[in-house]
């Protein structure tokens, strides 16, 4: 007999079948939250939304892990075909778009051609290089080739979640560490191991039709109840405590939530599929983001009409999802002959 949480339509494949969408939600999130410059907004709850909007990253890695774990769990692939297939939707796109800005930058004097290089390496997270573009892109593909280690090491694992549970727990006093070596530039990274290992677990417990029970469900609600309490315990002995990791203990529930909300909608409803097409071009989006958000001080110059930015950020988002949208159709048929496919998975 199926549990009481699957009579009501509640299951872990709920996070699978609105990926696409869940993605295109925390893009919007991602974008509210680079309106820094935006007049306060006068309605609190949005406020705040936007204040915490960096979680949206979180909730990428968390999606992007639980597809990678279905992948790897619906078939058996080499180590070079899966970083072939991973790189190829990623570093082509990354290589046009950041180096072509980084040769403008160049061009107007604004840059050096290291520095350009440097962008186009992705290595300069990692070696602290100053005026650089963006963190996200280095970091997801530093995840991506960890994936088959920590797939591998969740599927050999009888209680994954203690597995998950170590990684948070060491979590913080490796980035303390870090930081007090001198290498707390890279915490970016490392304050995100436990929502990507989270997204591991749970794309694992779809490829293997685990359900979602009732007391699954209100464990997760309960660990998100409690999950304020470090950031007010840490902080009080002396110890940073990112919000990061308290988001990590609510973005199982809050997937899920959002996943529901979603589900009641028709597939081919129209704000399901503007989502979906949000989602299947965020990374594009979010690059061209990242640009408008540095290039803040050139744009404002003939784009601040009107009271607190709003033209500003209105033309810019516009741009942004534009952009990104154009730029995905246009490569969308280079990276399917590249990997092989008649259509995107």
């Amino acid at each position: 007999m199926k549990s009481d949480s699957l009579r009501r339509g509640w299951s872990y494949g709920l996070l699978s079948r609105c990926r696409g969408e869940l993605m295109g939600l925390a893009l919007l999130w991602i974008l509210l939250f680079h309106t820094y410059a935006l007049a306060p907004i006068p309605i609190a709850p949005i406020e705040w939304l936007k204040s915490v909007g960096f979680v949206g990253v979180d909730i990428f890695l968390f999606l992007s892990a639980l597809g990678l774990a279905l992948s790897l769990s619906r078939r058996e692939q080499s180590l070079k075909d899966y970083l072939f297939r991973r790189f190829v939707r990623i570093l082509p796109t990354y290589w046009l778009v950041v180096g072509v800005y980084g040769l403008i930058l160049r061009a107007a004097g604004r840059t050096s051609l290291r520095t350009v290089l440097w962008n186009l390496s992705t290595l300069f997270y990692w070696c602290h290089i100053p005026n650089t573009f963006n963190w996200y892109v280095p970091a997801l593909l530093v995840f991506y080739l960890l994936t088959p280690l920590f797939f591998r090491l969740l599927c050999r694992c009888k209680r994954g979640e203690w597995l998950v549970a170590a990684v948070y727990c060491l979590t913080l006093p490796l980035s303390t560490c870090l930081g007090l070596w001198g290498y707390g530039y890279v915490n970016d990274f490392v304050y995100r191991l436990p929502v990507f290992f989270l997204g591991l677990l749970v794309g694992l417990s779809i490829a293997r039709g685990r359900e979602l029970t009732l007391k699954a469900l209100g464990g997760w609600l309960l660990i998100a109840l409690l999950s304020p309490l470090p950031g007010w315990f840490f902080p009080r002995i002396g110890i940073y405590f990112s919000p990061v990791l308290t988001f990590a203990l609510v973005c199982v529930p809050l997937c899920l939530l959002g996943a529901k909300a979603l589900s009641l909608l028709k597939d081919e409803n129209p704000l399901r599929r503007f989502l979906r097409l949000l989602g299947e071009c965020s990374f594009e989006i979010y690059l061209f983001n990242v640009i408008f958000v540095l290039e803040y001080g050139f744009f404002s110059s003939f784009l601040d009409i009107g009271r607190g930015r709003l033209f500003y950020y209105a033309v810019t988002t516009a741009l942004d999802v534009g952009l990104g949208v154009g730029l995905h159709k246009l490569l969308a048929p280079l990276t399917q002959r590249l990997l092989g496919e008649k259509k995107p998975e």
